[in-house]
């Protein structure tokens, strides 16, 4: 039905889909300017999503790729004027396990590539694709231009207080041990801290 500059979808006495003059497209509901595609839903679930929910019973958007093939993906790419420049992806590593890996690319200006994997056993990797140890965080530093770590950093210039802290903890304590580093009474850039 062709209705107030806009094609409406109807089903069981409901507009369920328009596209809209401007080349907005709403799916759940009737709004023009919810952006290029809005997908609304009304689902009251709640809780984990694997052990309570399901997938028919969120507001969800489902990306499949049914190939049996170990390594496919299943991809939302992220494009500008000159083509796709970010990703996330859905590894399928393993069919006949079904194990899935979180994959997300960018684009350096240089060249595109992926830079960030969460894998199905929950472990982040940062600036590599494979796991080489236990720990639930690994970090690789590019091979040339020095070695890369991670900064805690606090948004102003404290002259005498702390920085920041990591936290060691079982499931009874949060604070069995804590490392902390605090400023040694200057704001200089540099500070070693104390």
């Amino acid at each position: 039905e062709h209705n107030n500059n806009k094609m409406e979808f109807w089903a069981n006495d409901a507009e369920r889909m328009s596209i809209h003059d401007s080349g907005n497209v709403s799916i759940g509901n009737t709004a023009a300017d919810n952006g290029i595609l809005s997908i609304t839903a009304n689902k009251g679930s709640a809780g984990d999503l694997w052990s309570q929910v399901g997938p028919n019973n969120n507001a969800s958007l489902i990306i499949q790729n049914s190939s049996s093939t170990d390594n496919t993906n299943a991809v939302l790419y992220f494009a500008n004027d000159a083509g796709v420049q970010a990703a996330i992806n859905a590894r399928f590593t393993n069919h006949s396990n079904d194990n899935t890996e979180l994959r997300f690319s960018t684009h350096n200006g240089s060249s595109g590539a992926e830079r960030m994997v969460l894998t199905g056993d929950g472990k982040l990797l940062l600036g590599d694709k494979a796991s080489h140890t236990t720990d639930l965080l690994q970090i690789e530093t590019p091979a040339s231009g020095g070695g890369h770590g991670i900064q805690i950093r606090r948004n102003d210039t404290n002259t005498d207080q702390v920085i920041g802290h990591v936290m060691f903890g079982n499931n009874t304590a949060t604070d069995l041990v804590k490392i902390s580093a605090k400023t040694d009474g200057d704001s200089n850039a540099g500070d070693s801290g104390a």
